[in-house]
C-alpha cells in the first residue's frame, strides 16, 4: 500500500477541498467513468491540520450493504488500512469483540461520493464526503450522529492498481 499512497500524497501537498459540498449540484452530474463496481481505491485520512493519519485501500463492490441510513449502499472490501483513528485497523477483518466485523458502505450520486466506514453501526457514523473526478476523490471526513457531529478531518482518494 505504501507505494500507493505516493501520488496521493503528493496531491495532498496542494490541500484538500474545506468548502461545503453542494450535494445539489454534484449529483445533478455523470458519475466519472472511473468510479465504477470492481475498482480499487486509496484513500489517505487527515486531520484538521492535515496530518496524514494513514491510508484504506477498497475495492467497490456491487452488494448491498445494510446500513442504518436509506438508499442504496453499496459494500466495499477492504483491501488494507493502516488509519488509526478511527480505529479502522481494528473494526476491519475477522470479528473482534464488538467492533470487529465492521465494514465500508458507499453511495455514489453523479460526482457526490459518501461512504460509512463503520457500518452497519447505527447513530455513531465515521463519514466520508466528498466530490468525485476523474482522477479521484476529495472531501471530508466526520462523525455523524442522532446529536449532530463533527468535522475531524479530510481524504483524498486515488484509483490504485488491485
Amino acid at each position: 500500500m505504501r507505494a500507493a499512497l505516493l501520488p496521493v500524497l503528493v496531491l495532498l501537498a496542494g490541500g484538500c477541498s474545506s468548502q461545503k459540498l453542494d450535494f445539489s449540484r454534484l449529483s445533478a452530474e455523470t458519475t466519472p467513468v472511473p468510479w465504477q463496481s470492481g475498482t480499487q481505491w486509496t484513500f489517505v485520512v487527515t486531520g484538521l491540520k492535515r496530518e496524514v493519519r494513514g491510508g484504506l485501500t477498497v475495492v467497490l463492490l456491487d452488494e448491498p450493504a445494510k446500513t442504518c441510513s436509506s438508499g442504496n449502499w453499496k459494500r466495499a472490501r477492504v483491501v488494507s488500512t493502516t488509519v488509526q483513528d478511527p480505529p479502522l485497523t481494528t473494526w476491519y477483518g475477522e470479528p473482534h469483540g464488538i467492533v470487529g466485523g465492521l465494514y465500508p458502505a458507499y453511495e455514489i450520486h453523479g460526482r457526490y461520493l459518501h461512504v460509512l466506514l463503520n457500518a452497519p453501526i447505527c447513530d455513531n457514523d465515521w463519514t466520508l464526503r466528498g466530490e468525485l473526478t476523474e482522477q479521484g476523490a476529495t472531501g471530508r471526513v466526520a462523525t455523524e450522529g442522532m446529536l449532530g457531529g463533527e468535522h475531524v478531518g479530510y481524504f483524498m482518494a486515488v484509483r490504485s492498481e488491485s
